[in-house]
């Protein structure tokens, strides 16, 4: 063997040592996306016409707004109706969510939500709005589709974003109420401007017919097989993803509260944001309590009678 095969040869192990770190992540390397996240691109948009479906009223804080107060609040089950500037309580109609509508097609679920006026300064809703999925009804959102709100009446990604919990610390230890156990939100982007493995995943726009309602549509693939809870957003500031669930995050006085009778009022830095409670799709929970569904207790399967001895 002469010297240039030689050198050849023992170049070998470290070729092959290269290939195979190539192959793989390295240590430490947080991937954008969740490999259980079905790749399903097939081209498809969402409806013209957005189906009917089942319709969520909610609070109609402008009814109290000349007060500058509003009713339903409850920081502890997570639920804000808070549509105000900080301190100064100056209500903002574009945060204020008082319906939600939610439909399917074959491809897409959509969730229209109805605003209780565009903002008055721009003319179309500029908040955030999001809504929360939570897939494996724990109270605990597993994904969470949020956008920022546009003039556009034609489908588009603008400012769309899905982000996943895939090491499930939303809601800390204890779900929908407060704890110390809080993580680190939605930590995993699976749809953005930058990452579009599925371009057709999630959607936006304002309703052409109706100028206060902003529809958001998401493919079905995720959400399979189609039971889960759903919980909608509006939002006037920045949505911090990594603050799930907020009253996790902040305690009664840090958050305000929009309640006269509070020791806590005005709004504090929890501030311009409305949100529902925790609702169901694809299936009839058996319990509700405080105004959020509670999963049934399990029942206690009784074991089967030890047979009798045979006489003998």
């Amino acid at each position: 063997m002469n010297r240039f095969s030689k050198v050849i040869k023992s170049l070998i192990p470290s070729i092959i040592l290269i290939l195979l770190l190539s192959a793989f992540s390295f240590p430490g390397f947080e991937s954008t996306q969740s490999p259980a996240i079905p790749k399903q691109d097939d081209g498809t948009t969402p409806a013209a016409t957005v189906p009917a479906g089942v319709t969520k009223d909610e609070i109609d804080t402008s009814l109290t707004s000349y007060l500058k107060m509003a009713w339903g609040d409850s920081l502890r089950l997570g639920i804000l109706e808070r549509p105000f500037t900080q301190t100064d309580m100056e209500y903002h109609p574009e945060t204020d969510l008082v319906g939600i509508m939610v439909s399917e097609d074959d491809t897409y679920y959509y969730f229209s939500l109805e605003l209780n006026d565009v903002d008055g300064s721009v003319g179309y809703p500029s908040a955030n709005y999001a809504v929360e999925l939570d897939v494996d009804k724990d109270f605990k959102g597993d994904y969470l589709l949020w956008v920022s709100g546009d003039d556009s009446t034609e489908w588009n990604h603008a400012d769309v974003n899905v982000l996943q919990d895939a090491n499930k610390d939303v809601g800390g230890a204890t779900p929908v109420i407060p704890d110390a156990g809080a993580g680190d939100g939605y930590e995993t982007v699976v749809f953005s401007a930058d990452v579009t493995d599925q371009a057709d995943l999630a959607w936006k726009r304002v309703d052409p017919d109706m100028p206060n309602v902003v529809q958001l549509a998401i493919k079905k693939t995720l959400l399979e097989p189609g039971q889960f809870y759903w919980k909608a957003w509006a939002n006037g500031n920045m949505i911090d993803v990594g603050q799930f669930d907020f009253n996790d995050f902040y305690s009664n006085a840090e958050a305000g509260s929009p309640d006269l009778d509070s020791a806590d009022y005005p709004v504090n830095q929890l501030n311009l944001m409305d949100s529902t409670c925790w609702s169901a799709n694809g299936f009839q929970p058996q319990e509700m309590t405080g105004g959020c569904y509670k999963t049934p207790p399990q029942i206690k399967k009784k074991s089967a009678p030890a047979p009798e001895p045979e006489p003998s």
